[in-house]
């Protein structure tokens, strides 16, 4: 499955799925940290672990949960895993809206297709 592309599918009932974007940060001092690459080789065959905009974040998302107690159950293992590698890497994930004192500005944008054409559009370039 290509990690590029956005997959959508029908269901016949209402179903339902979350995604966790978590930052990366440096143990020494809690600053966002570009550790999402080293964590992400971890995980090159999971499509519940992707990456994100920028490279201070990685994005576990659940399956296709059927409700709201599938949801809370489902990431929490996929999480671990990837808490236990940003651990071997010497850092730690943070679930945050944003960070208190890091600037996005300092932060490296993921090379990715998908995300330069999104800031070409957006006319938002690094």
């Amino acid at each position: 499955m290509n990690k590029d592309r956005i997959y959508f599918n029908q269901s016949s009932q209402t179903t339902i799925g979350v995604e966790a974007e978590l930052f990366t940060v440096s143990k020494k001092d809690f600053n966002l940290y570009p550790g999402a690459p080293a964590i992400l080789n971890k995980f090159e065959d999971d499509i519940h672990v992707k990456e994100e905009l920028l490279e201070c974040i990685v994005e576990v998302n659940t399956g296709i949960c059927q409700d709201v107690a599938g949801v809370r159950s489902d990431p929490m293992n996929k999480i671990a895993e990837v808490q236990q590698q940003a651990n071997e890497e010497s850092t730690d994930l943070v679930s945050i809206g944003t960070h208190p004192f890091a600037s996005w500005k300092d932060q490296m944008v993921t090379p990715s297709p998908r995300y330069t054409k999104f800031l070409e559009r957006m006319q938002c370039l690094p």
